[in-house]
């Protein structure tokens, strides 16, 4: 896939041996092969067995299986002291739990980064977070690749993946529900999205970069946070007439962009529960 992918060309260009690829199918296989100019035998055996450290880079529901397998496949022997690490940023090591008990050492290494295609998802993993939970001796192999990345590694708790994962897909995948909530308002007035979001861009850019200097909460501008109750009324009386299936979310995201405003102390505790009122409408 795009992340297992992204790696192998990056360890590659950082000097890194690829001694083996394997997929279920092999068309990603050769894919990736050709990519790297490699010419690999799409085989299990081989790969596990020529590698010191292996990368499991598989959908998260099929971690434990690979496991399974390959705990099936190999001797105590031929997998003692190998490195397993697998690149999920929700599930734990204990998913490797089977390779674990053979002698190998186990870790989950997650790039907080997004990788949207194979041909440049390598370049992206330079300066990011990386975050860690596994063995002291996976632990140490994960320190040395993320400092080959000039990256920085988190070391997480088990019991934290789970809100670690679920705080990535906030930041990450919602900023792509929230710029399709913003598509549909345009359709809704006639522009034409690429052109729209062409328009909308510098102010998106714009508020990432004030909460990178700021914070989320000083960051926060508009007529919430101004208390500008008439305006919001208007945005809903609006999308009301032309986008009625759009006002729940509007409502949902407003009521939480009022805690903001009060965090920011722009607003009273009057206006908040003014606008409250406006923003309970809209889900009913």
């Amino acid at each position: 896939g795009r992340l297992g992918s992204s790696i192998a060309i990056a360890l590659k260009y950082k000097g890194y041996n690829i001694t083996g690829l394997y997929s279920t199918h092999g068309t990603s296989q050769m894919m990736l092969c050709s990519n790297l100019d490699a010419q690999l035998e799409n085989s299990l055996s081989s790969t596990v067995i020529s590698s010191d450290i292996i990368f499991v880079t598989v959908p998260d529901s099929q971690i434990g299986l690979v496991s399974e397998v390959i705990s099936e496949a190999f001797t105590n022997e031929q997998l003692k002291g190998k490195i397993f690490l697998h690149m999920s940023g929700s599930i734990t090591s204990d998913v490797l739990n089977e390779i674990s008990k053979m002698g190998a050492y186990v870790g989950s290494l997650h790039p907080i980064q997004t990788f949207a295609d194979i041909e440049n998802g390598w370049k992206l993993l330079e300066n990011i977070y990386f975050g860690y939970e596994g063995s002291e001796q996976g632990k140490a192999v994960a320190q040395r690749i993320v400092k080959i990345f000039s990256g920085h590694m988190l070391i997480l708790r088990k019991e934290d993946k789970p809100l670690y994962h679920a705080c990535a897909c906030v930041l990450s995948n919602y900023i792509a529900t929230l710029c399709h909530f913003g598509e549909n308002l345009m359709d809704s007035f006639g522009m034409d999205k690429k052109t729209g979001m062409k328009a909308y861009m510098p102010l998106m850019m714009g508020s990432i970069e004030n909460i990178i200097r700021l914070g989320s909460t000083k960051a926060l501008t508009g007529p919430i946070s101004r208390g500008d109750i008439n305006v919001i009324e208007h945005h809903i009386d609006a999308m009301n007439k032309k986008s009625p299936d759009l006002v729940n979310l509007y409502g949902i995201l407003g009521k939480e962009t009022v805690k903001v405003a009060i965090e920011k102390q722009s607003i009273d505790s009057k206006t908040a529960m003014n606008l409250n009122k406006i923003f309970d409408k809209t889900g009913k």
